[in-house]
């Protein structure tokens, strides 16, 4: 089953407000060594008038998202999401002691640079508390870092 969450704010301030909720940054960890940027984006918005509530209802429930931008990572650029798939984080068995590791996702770029899934999913190697992206020779480093980024998301 899936925990639900809900936050409920209370606009105490007279005036009417939006609200946000923002993900967190993922951890990146790549062969090459270096640190891409990645995006935190807004994944839920509510409006309020003066002395209304705004409720979120959030569900622990993970998402991989891949996307494409028309910039590098960087204050008012907009992801626009292609795909978004659920995963599983990696983490140790209660029962058995065991590392059961995250999903692992594979992912392409089009000729066209649309990136999209691809199929079928590689085997689970997600590190504990993560999920992993797989690349193939489609997508650089430089892709990633200029212009189509993966942009993982983690709905909770």
């Amino acid at each position: 089953m899936v925990n639900q969450y809900t936050i409920v704010i209370e606009n105490q301030t007279g005036a009417d407000h939006t609200y946000a909720l923002f993900n967190d940054y993922p951890k990146v960890k790549t062969d090459s060594g270096t640190d891409p940027k990645i995006w935190s984006n807004v994944f839920a918005t509510a409006k309020t008038a003066a002395t209304q509530t705004a409720t979120f209802n959030v569900f622990e429930q993970f998402t991989a998202q891949i996307g494409t931008s028309e910039g590098s990572a960087a204050e008012g650029v907009t992801v626009n999401v292609q795909g978004n798939e659920q995963v599983t984080l990696g983490f140790i068995d209660q029962n058995t002691g065991k590392t059961v590791p995250g999903t692992s996702k594979g992912f392409t770029s089009l000729p066209d640079d649309i990136p999209k899934f691809s199929s079928p999913d590689p085997a689970a190697a997600g590190s504990i508390g993560s999920f992993e992206f797989t690349t193939d020779d489609s997508f650089t480093f430089q892709e990633a870092s200029e212009s189509a980024s993966i942009h993982p998301l983690s709905l909770r």
